[in-house]
This record gives structure tokens, sequence and C-alpha cells, in this order.
């Protein structure tokens, strides 16, 4: 054994009395995301939900919730330290805040007739513009009088 090893070795061993229990100074366990406990007077590490210990079981790494399918958004899922956001797909927006892992339709048409000259219908997560009789739809949106009459 050599002098350094066994300094840290007592180092890491030091302990001091807290409610009872003996408590290290020195948590080997990750600070940022981990927990430490002590049983039989070992110390071991736990991760924060969100994290997961890795193979030197004292370092926690962030779980991709969006790629292991496990984040429970209903469309676009972005991985996050710990957790997921969830959006909503073109056309779609959060249900509401307490439930923004769920998705509704925008009803484009509400807002200036989505932008169609004439008719517009909501279709799920889009729109179509359409042109009243004898009117020919251009630019998928501006009617026109048709030139055949």
């Amino acid at each position: 054994m050599t002098l350094v090893w066994i300094l840290s070795t007592l180092l890491a061993m030091h302990v001091s009395v807290s409610h009872g229990e003996n408590c290290p100074i020195i948590n080997s366990c990750d600070s940022n995301y981990g927990v430490c406990a002590f049983e039989n007077g070992q110390e071991i590490c736990s991760c924060l939900d969100g994290f997961v210990l890795d193979d030197d079981y004292v370092t926690c790494i962030d779980v991709d919730e969006c790629e292991l399918g496990t984040h429970g958004c209903e469309q676009g899922c972005t991985n996050t330290i710990g957790g997921a956001d969830c959006y909503c797909f073109e056309g779609y927006e959060i249900l509401n805040p307490r439930l923004s892992h769920l998705c509704k339709d925008i009803n484009e048409c509400d807002t200036d007739n989505g932008g169609c000259d004439h008719t517009c219908t909501n279709e799920e997560g889009s729109f179509v513009c359409s042109c009243d009789d004898g009117y020919d739809l251009f630019d998928g949106w501006a009617c026109a009088e048709s030139c055949d009459k």
C-alpha cells in the first residue's frame, strides 16, 4: 500500500455524527443527480428520476426518454436533462399547460379564413381552400374567375 492510497482511504472513511447516524463528509456518488445511502457500512449510489447509474456505480447519466419511447408525448419529443419536453407537429398545438404531452388540431379557418379567398375547410392538422362556383383556385388559396364560361 502506498501512503497516498492510505491517506485517501482514511479521508474517504472519515465520518461525523449527524442525527445519531454515521454520515460521510466525502460523498463519492454523483453530486449533481445522485443520491448516497449507506447500508451495512457501504456507500450505495442511486440516481434521481430521469437518470441511470453508469457502470462505475457512481456516475448518473441522463436517460433519453425520447429515444426509448418512454416520454409519453403524443407527437414530438425533445430530450432534456432528467426528462423530456413534448411538442406538437405543424397544424397542432399543446392541448393545455397541464396536459402538455397532448396535442389538439388548430382550426386555421378561425383566423382570417385560413388566408383563403372564398372557402376554408379545416382538416386534421391542416386546412384546404376552395372556391365558389365559377372560380378557379390557384396558389392554394386565391380564387379567380374561371375563363371557360
